[in-house]
């Protein structure tokens, strides 16, 4: 009988360990500075962004949010929240000209950001997802954005941790 607990109870663990890592239990909390951007398009090669950006991430179990300073803009910077609870949210750019609405999951260590974005004044949308991935050591954050509008535009972001 205790044979059979304790094989249970192994079992039971084996279980939960498996779940929290099916389920992304990845924290992406800290300061990031940008090392290198790499922008390419399905019609042709792209300008990419001059300049750093910063990020500040800070997460809980219901959301990760983030503060994102560019050099490139002006110094100027967006705010973005996104729930971990299947609701979904608006985020606008750093003009308030673009409006992100996506829902945001944690699956198999990564966080997935899906959605539409919409220019202010416009109809037209664009279709857009972000992948984000932590390095082993937790020291490199890599950003996969991919928007489709017609031609389809990857943006590789790779971060660094502040120390």
């Amino acid at each position: 009988m205790k044979v059979h607990c304790v094989t249970l109870l192994l079992l039971g663990a084996v279980i939960c360990s498996a779940q929290s890592s099916a389920t992304g239990s990845v924290d992406f909390t800290g300061r990031w500075i940008s090392e290198s951007i790499r922008a390419s398009s399905s019609i042709g090669s792209i300008p990419t962004t001059k300049g750093r950006l910063y990020l500040v991430v800070t997460q809980t179990n219901d959301q990760v949010r983030l503060k994102q300073l560019s050099e490139a803009m002006g110094n100027n910077f967006r705010e973005a929240v996104h729930h971990l609870d299947g609701r979904g949210e608006d985020n606008k750019d750093y003009r308030d000209s673009i409006v992100l609405h996506s829902k945001t999951q944690l699956k198999g260590g990564k966080l997935i950001i899906e959605g539409t974005q919409t220019i202010t004044g416009s109809t037209r949308k664009s279709r857009i997802k972000e992948v984000w991935e932590l390095s082993r050591d937790g020291n490199k954050l890599t950003i996969k954005p991919t928007t489709n509008s017609g031609a389809e535009v990857n943006n590789v972001k790779i971060y660094r941790r502040e120390k």
